[in-house]
């Protein structure tokens, strides 16, 4: 039996904080996803 993902949904204030601390932290958009425990794809998009 497969088990079922999942489906996480973050506010944006949350996304807005992401991309600023890549956009100003000068940290690379891996090193922020991987802090914050999320895949970096989800700051691409």
């Amino acid at each position: 039996m497969q088990e079922s993902r999942r489906h996480r949904t973050y506010d944006r204030q949350f996304k807005e904080e992401a991309i600023r601390l890549v956009t100003e932290g000068g940290r690379s958009v891996t090193e922020v996803a991987h802090s914050l425990g999320i895949h970096e794809n989800l700051l691409h998009t």
